[in-house]
């Protein structure tokens, strides 16, 4: 989430842009370069369809930078969604540099702690929102976007635009009419960046790292899915394969395809009466006990308990 820890200077009043939106509350808020236009921080919503968490713009400032705690209970949940438009900035994610101009859109993925900051001699001005939701979730396992961090160069200024514009008359007790217009526009901003992806020339070898991420997606229920499998289909060696998910997902093959298994197995848990012993089967997991073995390595808790939690 936006936490502006950009200067030891004190600020003056003049510096206040906006008021911040809690439900019905409303404080004040003191920022050297932010206008904050949306806030609704409630950690017990971020297992709705969609949950609006902030959103507002960063004016030019040479000192901003924001950095995410290890500790944030919102990491797992939160994306960052942000559109440059002036200047240049620089984002650091696990060892990795991502530059950033005007006209960049990017996305941090959930489960991400970047560092974040503006060029020194032209600092960035970007409009973001940050969101939550099992929405969004879906998008990036739809659009297959996995990488921790997401840079496109599109015109992505307008959707922004429009979600501040929904935001700013968002109706608290009565939200879902605001949440599908919220939805529509994310579901168009998404379509954009496929678009883009497939439009900008790519080296060949991300090229077909982005067709086996397609292909594992759409075949995460195929019996013989596996590291081997995907190698041959794909006349590549598992070597090679196993290089390229290190390279650009920073894990191996076949701890990505339990990973996408476990997302799979959540969506079915949720909108599915399916047994536990079912799905496991759909997935093809050994035995019941393996995919609960395997379910909790990923979400710490039982499937039977995620089940529970999370359909309240």
């Amino acid at each position: 989430m936006e936490n502006l820890n950009n200067s030891t200077k004190p600020v003056d009043s003049g510096s206040t842009k906006k008021i911040l939106k809690r439900g019905a509350k409303t404080q004040n808020v003191f920022a050297l370069c932010d206008d904050i236009y949306f806030t609704d921080v409630n950690l017990q919503k971020v297992g709705q369809v969609i949950h609006p968490v902030m959103a507002g713009i960063t004016h030019p400032d040479p000192r901003y930078f924001c950095k995410r705690g290890e500790k944030d209970p919102y990491a797992p949940h939160l994306y960052v969604l942000e559109y440059v438009v002036a200047g240049k900035g620089t984002i650091e994610v696990e060892g990795k540099k991502y530059h950033v101009r005007a006209g960049d859109f990017y996305m941090l993925n959930r489960c991400t702690i970047p560092y974040y900051y503006s060029d020194q001699n032209d600092p960035m001005e970007k409009k973001w929102v940050n969101i939550a939701g099992r929405f969004l979730n879906a998008l990036c396992y739809t659009y297959a976007i996995n990488e921790p961090v997401l840079v496109v160069h599109m015109d992505a200024e307008l959707h922004l635009d429009r979600i501040h514009e929904i935001l700013s008359s968002y109706d608290f007790q009565n939200s879902d009419a605001d949440n599908y217009e919220l939805m529509e526009v994310l579901l168009s901003l998404f379509d954009m960046i496929h678009i883009s992806r497939r439009s900008s020339p790519e080296k060949p070898e991300r090229a077909v790292f982005d067709q086996i991420l397609e292909y594992i997606t759409s075949n995460i229920t195929f019996d013989r899915l596996s590291p081997p499998m995907i190698s041959s289909y794909f006349y590549i060696s598992y070597r090679t394969l196993n290089r390229m998910f290190i390279k650009n997902l920073g894990i191996p093959p076949g701890k990505y395809i339990a990973a996408q298994k476990i997302e799979y197995a959540k969506q079915l848990l949720l909108t599915t009466g399916n047994t536990i012993e079912r799905i496991a089967e759909i997935l093809n997991f050994s035995s019941p006990q393996h995919f609960r073995t395997v379910f909790i390595s990923y979400c710490g808790i039982s499937p039977t308990k995620w089940r529970r939690e999370n359909r309240k």
